[in-house]
């Protein structure tokens, strides 16, 4: 494997509910490489949006007007670009959401259920451009997901269950 653009080593997490202390994630560990695509899939509460929340701290943010535009575009929304977020349906944001993600050129993408509340076209649509930017951009993917078709279309599916990660079969 080339070297990760993306690495967690010995992830824990837990929280406090009064005198409980519930331990969501011990010990994850898992390498993403340039341009791989990754599933995280699990029951819900098994800690997949806690994983990627930790994750995400480490990324940053940049602005690229023309990219922005030009993203937007590719997700249907380009005569939606001075529309506030208000004024968009919730599969109009979803797209937007994608195509802010995807504006900074990052290295790794990481997506919570990024087609969740799209339906069958634009859900397609959504992930065909990010299987797109993949391809192109050699950009990597983490998406949690519920969706099976979705985790199927991965190179790597991990499982997330009481709180350990392992390579699903």
């Amino acid at each position: 494997m080339s070297d990760p653009v993306l690495e967690a080593q010995a992830v824990h997490k837990s929280f406090h509910q009064g005198p409980v202390v519930l331990e969501v994630l011990r010990g994850v560990a898992f390498n993403v490489a340039a341009g791989e695509r990754v599933a995280i899939v699990g029951a819900s509460g098994s800690g997949k949006t806690t994983l990627l929340q930790l994750l995400v701290r480490r990324s940053k943010v940049a602005l690229a007007r023309e990219c922005a535009r030009t993203l937007l575009e590719r997700v249907g929304l380009g005569e939606r670009l001075h529309h506030r977020p208000h004024q968009l349906s919730g599969g109009e944001r979803q797209r937007a959401a994608v195509a802010r993600a995807l504006v900074t050129q990052p290295r790794v993408v990481l997506a919570d259920e990024p087609t969740g509340n799209l339906d069958g076209a634009n859900a397609e649509s959504v992930f065909a451009l990010m299987l797109e930017l993949n391809r192109e951009r050699g950009t990597s993917l983490v998406v949690v997901t519920h969706d099976v078709r979705l985790a199927g279309r991965m190179e790597r599916i991990y499982e997330l269950e009481r709180g350990t990660l392992a390579v699903r079969q």
